[in-house]
């Protein structure tokens, strides 16, 4: 049941994340002083923020889940306290950094200069830092081989999707 679970859940994440791919193209009629390559860095950031909020939303999904769920001993996979709470506040502030990302993108639209990847640095810079108390934290306290597996395939997914938008600048 619990592998059957973990299994479910990890294949929605892998079905929802091909989707969001980079939308690369030509762009035609670009503004005054914008270069189709500005527009397209924005356009991979936005859907690399879109990859981030979908695998955060996710690892949310089964963090709760893992906690709600008895290992062969009876316990939660993941249990209650403060490192339960320290996973749940790193979920969040990656939810707070992207969707301020996301925000901020929306305010110029089709535009990527060095100011724009500076801002987008900062927020991924927290996420980073978010991810970083997941995989010191979450994954140890996750107990079975299957569980923490599940854990860090998200926590990979998004650190994928920094590298990525690390690149553009």
């Amino acid at each position: 049941m619990i592998r059957k679970r973990l299994v479910l859940t990890l294949a929605l994440a892998c079905v929802s994340l091909v989707g969001c791919a980079a939308r690369q193209s030509t762009i035609t009629n670009l503004p005054a002083g914008v270069t189709q390559a500005q527009v397209q860095s924005w356009d991979s950031a936005v859907a690399n923020l879109h990859a981030i909020a979908i695998a955060n939303s996710n690892l949310r999904v089964a963090v709760i889940q893992l906690h709600a769920t008895l290992g062969t001993n009876g316990q939660p996979v993941l249990p209650s306290g403060q490192v339960y709470v320290d996973i749940l506040t790193a979920i969040g502030r990656i939810d707070q950094a992207e969707n301020a990302a996301s925000s901020f993108l929306s305010t110029v639209p089709n535009n990527w200069n060095q100011s724009i990847s500076a801002q987008i640095g900062s927020y991924t810079g927290a996420i980073s830092a978010a991810l970083q108390t997941l995989t010191n934290e979450g994954t140890l306290a996750v107990k079975g081989t299957a569980a923490q597996n599940q854990v860090s395939q998200f926590i990979g997914n998004i650190a994928a999707a920094i590298k990525i938008i690390a690149s553009l600048a």
